[in-house]
């Protein structure tokens, strides 16, 4: 019973949850959308790498920007980004273990075109080379991971005249 109290909600022992946040209502082509991403766990970790997938013909890719959760990241630079995937890897100190319980990283992109589009986190079990964590107490005591679900943008169509009007405002 107490140890439910102590972990976070939604996540169960031996589980590590990444889930993904948008908080915007419509997207037009051109505006910038920000995705947050969270990690929350009940042990603590030494690291945690990041897929994400996206149409690359709907969303550019702008910027990652990552929490303080892990102290060192990977190259977050945008244009090694390629194929529609972001990889992002973030590593505690080896002495410093870390309890993942927030945000873990920021992704903003531009819309390009319109239509329906999904960003998604890409896992798989199997792969050491797609989202996971690595626990403190080693591959041992591997973690269940959970991911949440897609975020789907519908990105409409720019109105120049919504656009003007917007950017009079902004400047008188």
């Amino acid at each position: 019973m107490l140890a439910g109290l102590l972990t976070s909600p939604g996540v169960r022992a031996n589980e590590a949850v990444f889930e993904m946040s948008y908080s915007g209502d419509e997207v037009k082509v051109g505006e910038q959308v920000n995705i947050d991403i969270s990690l929350s766990a009940d042990e603590s970790t030494l690291g945690a790498d990041l897929v994400l997938q996206y149409d690359e013909s709907k969303l550019q890719l702008v910027k990652l920007i990552p929490s303080e959760m892990y102290p060192n990241v990977s190259s977050v630079e945008v244009d090694t980004m390629r194929d529609g995937k972001v990889h992002f890897s973030g590593v505690s100190e080896i002495s410093e273990p870390v309890l993942p319980d927030g945000d873990l990283l920021k992704v903003k992109f531009r819309a390009l075109s319109e239509g329906e589009t999904e960003i998604k986190i890409i896992y798989d079990d199997e792969s050491t080379t797609a989202t996971g964590v690595v626990p403190y107490e080693g591959v041992e005591d591997s973690m269940q991971i959970k991911v949440g679900d897609s975020v789907w943008l519908m990105i409409e169509k720019l109105n120049i005249w919504e656009k003007i009007v917007s950017w009079l405002k902004r400047a008188f």
